[in-house]
């Protein structure tokens, strides 16, 4: 039983009918869950006073219990009740005021993600509840009718817009590579990113909106000609080399990529990257997406930063290979008044105790 003051159970034994492991559940496993659900529960209706009046609740996963006995009227996504159950559980739920709405007779005509969520990731969230509503045709038709808020307009809402769409993009190759998400085999799982979570990755971040800003303002031509539609990959490459070599070498780099005549590992990429433009203008299918398009880029920035000579076999990159990543910069020996490097520990040669043979 429920009582009707703000959610809190009167039965302090109560546990969930239906369970699912929302951090690799599917969208089939969570089909099977739905349908055990309504097996377990058929027949019976939603308490209708569980919330007195509209107002601020903690509602608890029993409440949400409660509250599903009434069937959604529309298909559910397993992606959004795990991305909602994801920020509840790390405490990430902001209080926006976007009410879970019920009608008068207490049956849920909006929130079933997020009631689900709730549900399955075991963990309470405070929201606004509007109860009482008439379902009209006219009601239900406009309920949930706007356009929700992306990753893109989370940037421009905390004053990182101009280059928004393209930093975005950025944001999600970033998380990618860095997470070993495409090494064969990795497990990864790359859970959809909040607004907030891509605002507080570029604020991290101190470095990146401004290497996206000189990328576009320098090279926009090169990428126009030579990589339309994967801005993003460029910049995300603009911005690694920056912080890992420099401001001189990303540019240098990029001046190789846009010459006439390129040479090199860079006249290999060049060839890969137009080959899939002459492709494209033909309204061909692409063959060449954005993770081989990094793929290709970097393998070509890192023979030419060291001055590898580059056979054409060599610029390939399978799915079955570990992703290439960058080579990191040269480490410079220290130095002393003298012009000597400092020895550490590690660079002084073990001697043979006494009375050992040598």
């Amino acid at each position: 039983m429920i009582t009707n003051n703000n959610g809190d159970p009167v039965d302090n034994d109560w546990k969930p009918c239906v369970t699912l492991n929302l951090a690799t559940a599917t969208q089939k496993a969570f089909s099977d869950t739905y349908n055990a659900f309504y097996a377990l529960n058929g027949g019976k209706a939603p308490t209708p006073d569980l919330f007195p009046a509209p107002g601020w609740y903690d509602v608890t996963p029993q409440m949400c219990e409660n509250m599903l006995l009434g069937k959604s009227n529309r298909k559910l996504s397993i992606a959004t009740i795990a991305y909602y159950g994801r920020l509840m559980s790390a405490g990430g739920w902001e209080l926006t005021g976007e009410p879970v709405i019920l009608d008068n007779k207490g049956h849920l005509r909006d929130a079933y993600h997020r009631v689900w969520a709730c549900l399955l990731s075991n963990t309470p969230f405070r929201t606004f509840v509007v109860t009482g509503i008439v379902p009209t045709d006219a009601t239900m038709l406009a309920i949930d009718n706007c356009k929700p808020r992306t990753d893109v307009s989370g940037l421009e809402f905390a004053g990182l817009n101009g280059l928004s769409n393209i930093i975005a993009g950025v944001v999600r190759l970033a998380v990618k590579h860095q997470t070993g998400y495409w090494n064969p085999h990795s497990g990864v799982r790359i859970h959809k990113m909040s607004p907030k979570e891509v605002v507080n990755f570029v604020e991290a971040s101190p470095t990146l909106h401004s290497a996206v800003h000189a990328v576009m303002a320098e090279f926009k031509e090169t990428l126009t000609l030579h990589l339309p539609g994967k801005t993003d990959v460029a910049c995300y490459l603009g911005w690694r080399i920056n912080d890992l070599h420099g401001a001189d070498v990303m540019e240098d780099f990029f001046l190789a990529l846009g010459e006439e005549n390129p040479v090199g590992a860079v006249a290999l990429v060049r060839k890969k990257l137009d080959a899939e433009v002459a492709s494209l203008a033909k309204h061909y299918k692409s063959k060449l997406d954005k993770p081989d398009a990094l793929a290709f880029l970097i393998k070509a920035f890192n023979a030419w930063h060291t001055g590898k000579t580059m056979r054409p076999n060599e610029m390939v990159w399978g799915r079955d290979e570990k992703f290439p990543d960058f080579v990191q910069p040269a480490q410079e020996p220290e130095e002393t008044g003298f012009g000597l490097r400092v020895l550490e520990e590690r660079d002084v040669p073990r001697l043979s105790p006494p009375g050992d043979a040598v």
